[in-house]
């Protein structure tokens, strides 16, 4: 049985399975990545899968942030942009004010998240040079590219209805500090902008369900802070406060209930992502862990000829290294399984021929749970545990 692999980039790979599959016979095989179901094609599986949970939620934190972030800068700019209306500034002076502070702030915020990701790029690719290729590709300017797309985005669609509420600010908050503009209510542009966000994810990871129970999971968690939220402030509403201070920041609280949910939820809705990242990051580290046994081998020796065991032995002593057990191996195929004809199996390891190992004694790491020993003549091991089925085996 012959084996090749290829490497390219995926146009390469697809344009030349497109030009080979046409040409295969019967007896061959081509297959991906998304077509491995052993244990390489699992482990990148989970990886990939990993690696794109992480992207959402590196995006769904990033929604949450910049909008706290820009409401919390326009309600600090509400009494500058009052006092500049009352000095005789318009609405062209006021909004060209702003776009250039958001295009400062957007220009500055992609140099230095560039060269951040590039900073923590080399510290990586240093980190990993043991186990690494000794060239790799440079990187492209297409994630930067992706990067600023999503920043830019995301700015707009959470900072709209706050550039939008200051622009409208009145002059007459200079006396009047509860003075707010009507615009845009949060009630109804919050479901609208969530709605594009969702629309904005699905496209980007082609509608997963990893998506979906994500978002899921982030909607009945801001329900429920919602809920929460709404009943503290209940509560505090039928609260007589004594202390200033505190009498004010909870009337600010009430004055603005929506404003006071919203950050609620954003705020929960980071601290879950940040969790839920950190299990998944452990539960991946761990699956990829109990794979293999402790102490299993991780180098392997094969095609050894008969002649060639006793010249490789020494030459593994001579470089201080001790081999385990070395293993025949003989080709055959399996007829039955437990007394039952393998024809019509859906299995495609029992239609082909397979590597059987074998060895004279039962070795200790193989116990028995089924069966007796020693075998009958003429009968081998198929790895694994000893009397465990060889169609458990075929599958793993």
């Amino acid at each position: 049985m012959w084996r090749y692999k290829f490497g390219g980039t995926p146009q390469q790979l697809a344009g030349y399975e497109n030009w080979l599959l046409p040409q295969l016979k019967p007896e061959h095989r081509w297959y991906g990545l998304d077509q491995d179901d052993g244990a390489l094609g699992k482990s990148l599986e989970r990886s990939q899968q990993f690696l794109l949970l992480s992207a959402l939620l590196t995006l769904l934190l990033a929604v949450a942030a910049v909008a706290v972030a820009m409401s919390h800068y326009c309600r600090s700019r509400y009494d500058l942009v009052a006092i500049l209306k009352t000095l005789g500034a318009g609405r062209a002076q006021l909004r060209k004010l702003i776009i250039g502070q958001w295009l400062m702030v957007l220009g500055l915020s992609a140099v230095t998240g560039g060269a951040i990701g590039l900073l923590f790029e080399k510290v990586l690719l240093a980190l990993l040079k043991p186990v690494l290729p000794a060239d790799l590709p440079s990187a492209s300017l297409w994630p930067w590219l992706w990067a600023l797309g999503a920043m830019t985005v995301i700015s707009l669609l959470v900072g709209l209805r706050p550039y939008r509420l200051l622009l409208a600010t009145q002059p007459l908050r200079v006396l009047r500090r509860d003075v707010v503009a009507r615009v845009w209510p949060l009630k109804m542009y919050l479901p609208v902008a969530c709605a594009v966000v969702v629309a904005l994810l699905a496209g980007l990871m082609g509608g997963s369900m990893l998506l979906w129970a994500v978002l899921a999971g982030a909607v009945v968690l801001d329900l429920l802070c919602g809920l929460v939220g709404w009943m503290l402030l209940n509560v505090l509403r039928g609260m007589t406060l004594t202390s200033l201070p505190l009498r004010l920041a909870v009337s600010r609280l009430l004055r603005q209930p929506w404003s006071t949910l919203s950050q609620l939820s954003a705020f929960s809705l980071s601290f879950m992502l940040l969790a839920l990242l950190l299990v998944l990051r452990g539960d991946l580290l761990e699956r990829w862990q109990q794979q293999l046994p402790p102490e299993s081998p991780n180098y392997f020796l094969i095609n050894i000829a008969s002649g060639q065991v006793a010249p490789l032995k020494a030459f593994l002593a001579e470089h201080q290294v001790i081999p385990q057990t070395f293993y025949p191996i003989v080709r055959a195929r399996l007829t039955k399984i437990n007394g039952s004809p393998t024809e019509g199996r859906q299995d495609e390891s029992l239609n082909r021929e397979l590597n059987l190992t074998w060895l004279d004694t039962r070795p200790d790491h193989n116990p028995l749970v089924a069966g007796h020993w020693p075998p009958k003549t003429g009968r081998s091991l198929h790895g694994g545990r000893t009397g465990e089925t060889a169609e458990r085996q075929a599958r793993r």
